[in-house]
């Protein structure tokens, strides 16, 4: 008998529990319903694109971007981000463009010696604001 004694006041402290946290979260559900949705959040949402940078030597770089017959069209300092450790990595950004076909690639130099691919595409064109991007 003591056993039974035991399961029964077992079985009443879960039933016990059980239903407090549920008068609970009926409760927190009711005044949730009741309450206005909170403002919209001001801060810039970011994703991460799983990807990798062919990184190659300056020669190879010369003869692929001379295969597209690409030109020099602008340099700057670019800058990409990098998870963990240093954070960002920051160089030379050429941009290389066929103005016939509309082929480009831009390419993050490590160093005179070596780049990085970050980008090839087709259909370049200046950026009209009369026109709808695509």
């Amino acid at each position: 008998m003591k056993g039974n004694n035991m399961l029964k006041t077992l079985a009443l402290t879960i039933a016990l529990f059980t239903s407090i946290a549920t008068a609970g979260i009926v409760g927190n559900i009711a005044s949730a319903q009741e309450s206005k949705p909170a403002p919209e959040s001001k801060e810039p949402v970011y994703r991460l694109l799983p990807s990798f940078i062919n990184c190659t030597d300056i020669e190879t770089l010369d003869r692929m971007i001379a295969e597209y017959d690409e030109i020099p069209f602008s340099k700057g300092l670019g800058m990409i981000l990098i998870p963990g450790g240093p954070g960002n990595f920051e160089s030379q950004l050429r941009t290389y463009v066929n103005p016939d076909n509309g082929s480009f690639t831009i390419v993050l130099m490590l160093d005179e010696n070596a780049g990085c691919v970050v980008i090839m595409g087709k259909d370049f064109t200046p950026w009209s604001p009369d026109k709808n991007p695509t």
